[in-house]
């Protein structure tokens, strides 16, 4: 129990610092509800559901920190890993959905991140 309020407690610390990182409240969600407290988990839940549209909408006021948090997490997991999902995505449609997703400046990092979301996150949503 001990534990997961540390883990909780260093979660909202990272929140503080990066509030705009969808994949923090998602994990501060399960934290939550491991805990018991299905109302707080509904909250972080709610929010990662939100900047999830945000990443997805360019036209959100909150589209680039929503990226820019998404982005930084990315940048932590192994390059094969985020190697290997972009080639699955690659050859999966010809680069179809890809084309139509990258616009304008920063198109690496948009096109990850719209390839990471999609894989990883909006499942949970």
């Amino acid at each position: 129990m001990q534990a997961s309020i540390a883990s909780v407690r260093s979660i909202l610390v990272h929140l503080a610092e990066r509030p705009y990182c969808l994949p923090l409240y998602v994990l501060c969600a399960q934290r939550y509800l491991a805990l018991g407290y299905p109302d707080l988990a509904a909250g972080a839940a709610y929010k990662a559901l939100l900047l999830s549209d945000a990443v997805q909408d360019t036209a959100d006021e909150y589209h680039d920190d929503a990226c820019d948090g998404l982005h930084q997490i990315i940048q932590y997991l192994p390059l094969v890993e985020r190697i290997s999902l972009l080639k699955t995505e690659l050859h999966a449609d010809a680069g179809a959905r890809l084309a139509n997703s990258a616009e304008g400046e920063g198109q690496q990092a948009d096109i990850e991140v719209a390839v990471w979301l999609r894989e990883h996150y909006l499942p949970l949503m």
